[in-house]
């Protein structure tokens, strides 16, 4: 059974208590919807001029996110959240605190940028170092949202041999392989590692629990042990087996 949430210090109306920001500039076609996860949030579409997407196309994703990882990873922290759905590019995503940044063709997209809210916007890391804490954990995260990036697609990717067992290098390895490389060495294969700790459910029992314990503040792979290890004690070797490297270094009282 996970542990009963506390609400993080900083959620507050706006956008307070945010580690970075963008801006979105142009001339959009809006659609807006307030989602209760469960404070009511006031979400933003909007579909920039010369974009064939419709912004509403992007809303039924977006809201099932939102009350999907509210429930499992703890409420949504802000009061806001804005997709601009751009006509510079087609696939790929952005993310932002309680703005991301989609292409026009991305409605599968969304679960995954909005998953980006809690980890790293909400939960931070160095993603430079360790990308694999936002990329595999919003990867994970999507499983249970986006049909088309279930557990069991991510499971049936084939990891090249050259990317087996480098979850946890930086990002000087990944940018030179490029994309399909972070697709499957970082992002399927982080939810195959999350996957082989144990019950789904009880992962996100840990990520709850990380989520709680490093909100608003910067983490670390230890600090990710520290709460895994309260549901699976055998995460710190399951997790290096697939090359994440941990200092036993941790400082959080859980």
């Amino acid at each position: 059974m996970c542990l009963r949430p506390v609400k993080p210090s900083g959620a507050a109306i706006g956008a307070r208590a945010v580690r970075d920001f963008a801006v979105a500039v142009g001339h959009f076609r809006i659609t807006r919807a307030t989602v209760a996860v469960p404070q009511p949030v006031r979400v933003t579409i909007g579909a920039k001029r010369g974009s064939y997407a419709s912004p509403q196309s992007f809303l039924p994703q977006i809201r099932r996110a939102l009350q999907s990882y509210s429930t499992r990873f703890g409420p949504y922290p802000w009061s806001t959240y804005t997709a601009a759905v751009m006509s510079d590019f087609a696939i790929g995503g952005y993310e932002y605190p309680t703005l991301v940044f989609m292409g026009s063709a991305s409605e599968h997209q969304a679960a995954h940028e909005t998953a980006h809210q809690w980890f790293y916007s909400l939960v931070g890391n160095d993603q430079a170092r360790d990308p694999w804490l936002d990329e595999a954990l919003a990867a994970w995260s999507e499983t249970a949202v986006e049909p088309t990036h279930s557990l069991a697609f991510f499971e049936s990717q084939e990891i090249p041999n050259a990317l087996r067992n480098h979850l946890g290098q930086p990002m000087t390895f990944w940018d030179r392989l490029g994309f399909p490389a972070i697709f499957t060495g970082l992002m399927a294969q982080g939810v195959r590692a999350m996957a082989m700790l144990g019950d789904p459910s009880t992962v996100d029992c840990g990520l709850r629990l990380y989520a709680q314990a490093n909100a608003y503040g910067i983490a670390t792979n230890d600090k990710l042990l520290t709460a895994l290890e309260r549901f699976f004690p055998n995460a710190e070797a399951i997790l290096a087996g697939y090359g994440v490297r941990f200092s036993g270094a941790s400082s959080i009282s859980l």
